[in-house]
């Protein structure tokens, strides 16, 4: 069974493995540094099965300015799901997840 929860620190490791798999090649160095430095500010929306996470996607807090306005903004990066998981709705459930905590945190745009 499916389980969508935002994922906590202990499970970053996770979080990296997933992305690598998806996103090639692997950072390593300044670009792993940079990676593990938005994961460290951002929220993780995550899909479990079981103790794996299958499906994720990270919403970095930012700012846009639209016509001279600020606004709170979440956006929305490394949007990620193991393949044997794709096509099942999995991702669907995660976004809308995140914009239900976007809205809950004043975020009423996304990029």
């Amino acid at each position: 069974m499916i389980t969508y929860q935002i994922v906590q620190s202990n499970d970053y490791k996770k979080v990296l493995k997933l992305k690598n798999y998806c996103f090639r090649p692997a950072y390593e160095g300044k670009r792993l540094e940079d990676f593990m430095h938005w994961v460290n500010v951002s929220t993780i929306q995550g899909a479990f099965d079981q103790e794996e996470l299958v499906s994720q996607l990270i919403i970095l807090s930012l700012q846009m300015t639209v016509f001279g306005v600020p606004y709170d903004m979440g956006g929305i990066g490394f949007v990620s799901t193991y393949p044997e998981y794709r096509n099942a709705g999995i991702m669907k459930q995660v976004l809308l997840r995140s914009l239900e905590t976007m809205r809950e945190r004043g975020q009423l745009l996304s990029v």
